[in-house]
């Protein structure tokens, strides 16, 4: 704290803000349309703390296929945001960007197919991938 000449201790700003944040997320999460149609879909579940570096890295994606017993380049990620965009890459499997309001700036060009719905992805896009 003094050595950055702050008056306030950056650790209890950052609890501040992460309880703020909580309290905002509980009031207004909502899935994206189309997300529970999917649900019934995934086998595996992985979070930020499955693994030792997160996005953009790909750790996450290869700890999900490796607990699946998959091959990553059968895999298809679905991402909304460039760093999982990049990680899906990374991690050698397809990815299908599905850009949000929050997102549409983001660079997608390492995405293999970009959708404006997750209602747009179907078993025949999923086919078409190869």
């Amino acid at each position: 704290m003094r050595l950055r000449g702050l008056s306030h201790d950056p650790d209890v700003l950052r609890r501040s803000k992460f309880g703020v944040f909580v309290t905002l997320v509980e009031a207004s999460l909502c899935p994206m349309p189309g997300a529970l149609a999917l649900a019934r879909y995934f086998d595996a579940i992985a979070t930020n703390e499955s693994v030792a570096r997160v996005k953009p890295h790909p750790d996450l994606f290869l700890h999900v296929a490796a607990r699946m017993g998959v091959v990553v380049a059968e895999c298809v990620v679905l991402e909304d945001a460039e760093k999982g965009v990049l990680a899906a890459h990374a991690a050698g499997m397809k990815v299908i960007a599905v850009p949000t309001p929050h997102t549409r700036g983001n660079d997608f060009s390492k995405a293999t197919r970009v959708v404006s719905s997750l209602a747009e992805v179907t078993l025949p896009l999923l086919d078409s991938l190869g």
